[in-house]
């Protein structure tokens, strides 16, 4: 035997792995792994499955999870952003929460007459 090593399987398909690993599916996400990694323990990201001692995070659960926050922003309590508006004022607020810590920023402007 020569001291070649083996070579790991690759192919030549242009499709993202089903399965990733917290390194990669935080970067799938645009994120640090360990950003990723506290969102997970807060049960605000999907948890992951194990298969024999692998952990790793399904890209169709992550996906999901993304496609629902523009529906559930305001129930997760992740993010929200809400405006209003009437013939005096113009209203907007905008809320973060992450880790136990909540950022709101709110504004109200003063409609003027013509």
């Amino acid at each position: 035997m020569g001291s070649h090593a083996k070579a790991k399987l690759q192919d030549t398909f242009a499709y993202p792995p089903r399965l990733l690993r917290a390194e990669r599916a935080a970067a799938y996400l645009g994120m640090s792994k360990g950003n990723f990694l506290r969102l997970v323990d807060a049960r605000v990201l999907p948890k992951p499955i194990r298969i024999r001692g692998v952990v790793a995070w399904d890209r169709f659960a992550l996906d999901a999870f993304v496609d629902g926050l523009d529906d559930e922003r305001s129930h997760r309590g992740f993010f929200h952003e809400r405006m209003s508006a009437s013939k005096e004022n113009i209203g907007w607020h905008f809320g973060v929460s992450l880790g136990g810590k909540t950022w709101e920023k709110s504004a109200n402007l003063a409609v003027l007459p013509h």
